[in-house]
């Protein structure tokens, strides 16, 4: 809407609707709205929706899954962006996140795997992200670091809880109303308790206390010439030593080829004279009596 006058629908693309949801969406500024949408071979991808001029961004894939989706849930925080995506996979259920940085993105990474995953959902306070998995018969809640790189191993937060969940989803950056995230609660039929408040001063794992400064000694220019020159000189010394071995080995080679070539030629001067010698011999008459022109002897020893 611009100048309280709709403008035409934008056509994003042909979307795959999530389990419960078709489209998610992320508030990035006052200006701009994050579309979170799946295309039919499964891939979530994302774009930017401007709101005053309601132009559409070219769209970037965030996550690519051939699991089928049983829940998902986003959380948008000015330029980044986190997405839970609870998948069942042939003999267990995944939790996947995924983050992003403006266009940069993350790792996907399986922060749980287990059984009879239901439903997940993802806010963030004080720097952390927090992720709430209801399963059949539990709940569990895991938390990030400050960096959101490392993930908590889960932990129960709920003894017991409705049969029939209802999941509500925020933006964080919605100011036109009071809102704190203390303020949320989750119904469980008779039982009703806030769990920001006790999970952010009871659970949340202490910061960790910077180290103090070390410091560095202080580099000398000149040790790095000295050390230079030493390692130049020792190169030196090992490249004559194998200059003089590589000679010594050549003049041995060249006295065993001439050694060879001496006696090959003593053999074909040995060799011709055989020949001579052969070629000078008259050929012997047949013996007297025999109509042979071959005669056979045998000889036996006794």
């Amino acid at each position: 809407m611009s100048k309280g006058q709709w403008l035409p629908p934008v056509e994003i693309s042909e979307i795959m609707s999530f389990y419960n949801s078709p489209y998610y969406i992320g508030q990035e500024d006052d200006k701009n709205i994050i579309i979170y949408y799946r295309l039919p071979d499964k891939t979530i991808k994302y774009c930017t929706l401007s709101i005053d001029s309601g132009n559409l961004s070219s769209s970037i894939s965030f996550l690519a899954t051939n699991m089928p989706c049983i829940d998902i849930s986003t959380l948008t925080d000015g330029t980044s962006g986190h997405l839970l995506y609870l998948a069942q996979g042939m003999f267990s259920t995944q939790l996947i996140y995924k983050g992003r940085n403006c266009d940069n993105l993350g790792k996907a990474r399986i922060i749980w795997e287990g059984q009879y995953g239901r439903s997940c959902s993802l806010f963030t306070f004080e720097n952390r992200l927090y992720v709430a998995l209801f399963t059949k018969n539990d709940a569990f809640l895991i938390f990030s670091d400050e960096n959101s790189s490392e993930f908590s191993i889960p932990k129960p937060f709920a003894s017991s809880f409705s049969s029939s969940l209802t999941k509500s989803e925020y933006l964080s950056s919605c100011n036109s109303f009071p809102f704190n995230a203390d303020e949320i609660l989750i119904n469980t039929q008779k039982l009703s308790f806030p769990i920001i408040d006790d999970i952010c001063h009871s659970f949340s794992p202490p910061k960790s206390i910077k180290a103090a400064p070390v410091e560095k000694p202080q580099h000398n220019p000149l040790s790095d010439t000295d050390d230079y020159i030493k390692q130049l000189s020792s190169m030196n010394d090992q490249i004559s030593q194998l200059s003089k071995t590589l000679s010594d080995r050549n003049e041995e080679l060249a006295s065993l080829s001439a050694r060879w070539k001496n006696k090959y030629d003593v053999l074909l001067k040995e060799n011709e004279v055989l020949k001579k010698q052969l070629s000078s011999q008259q050929p012997l008459p047949a013996p007297y009596g025999s109509n042979s022109d071959i005669i056979f002897v045998q000889s036996r020893e006794l």
